[in-house]
């Protein structure tokens, strides 16, 4: 099965490398976490709040990205083609 953990806070956690394929976080707090390497491949992070997270070489392929917030978040060599990134915030 998938992990649920829609509205769970994980502000600044150390997800590292973690496999959180097709997981749900809808309106997750992401905040300041560090999901480097981490594989979000068609995740549902819809309205997830992630500023100031580490997304360097993450996996977001095909993951639903609809209103999530990354102001000042870090991407280097993220993958992220088929994600819908419709209403994401990236700037002020």
């Amino acid at each position: 099965g998938k992990a649920v953990l829609d509205g769970v806070d994980l502000g600044g956690a150390d997800l590292t490398g973690a496999s959180l394929r097709r997981a749900s976080l809808r309106r997750a707090l992401l905040i300041g976490a560090d999901l480097s390497d981490a594989v979000l491949a068609r995740a549902d992070l819809m309205e997830a709040k992630l500023p100031k997270a580490r997304l360097d070489r993450a996996d977001l392929r095909g993951a639903n990205l609809y209103a999530a917030d990354f102001l000042q978040a870090a991407f280097d060599e993220t993958r992220v083609h088929g994600a819908n990134v419709a209403r994401t915030r990236l700037t002020r």
